[in-house]
């Protein structure tokens, strides 16, 4: 039951070889990633990390990668809630349009909170 799962659209994160298994979200941009991730906590999964990043030039970044772990309920109804809020606050701010280098830089931020999150976990990227 302890299950963990990657949901991203980071290609970095998609090409970082990892024990727990990565769900790709082919769309880019905070909104498939968040709504994606509403729909597998409820679904029996349970939110692990924390659906927005630190500061507001990443919460419009086109990356996010978020780690979920099965769970033995149903529904995560904090994770609902915080993925609900996470739509909201992201919608109001709306998405940067990234050029190539500063996207780059985005994906590796990204993939750099992820690994800061497995490690809490106890585990590696």
């Amino acid at each position: 039951m302890d299950e963990l799962l990657l949901l991203t659209n980071n290609p970095l994160v998609l090409e970082s070889p990892g024990r727990a298994p990565i769900r790709a979200v082919k769309e880019h941009g905070l909104a498939a990633v968040l709504q994606t991730a509403l729909e597998l906590t409820q679904s029996g999964y349970r939110l692990v990390s924390a659906p927005l990043p630190p500061n507001v030039p990443l919460i419009r970044a086109p990356y996010r990668s978020l780690l979920l772990r099965r769970h033995g309920r149903q529904y995560d109804a904090q994770g609902i809630m915080a993925l609900e809020k996470a739509g909201r606050t992201a919608a109001a701010l709306g998405e940067s349009a990234y050029a190539e280098r500063p996207a780059r830089d985005a994906a590796f931020i990204d993939r750099e909170l992820l690994r800061r999150t497995l490690r809490e976990c106890g585990h590696t990227l």
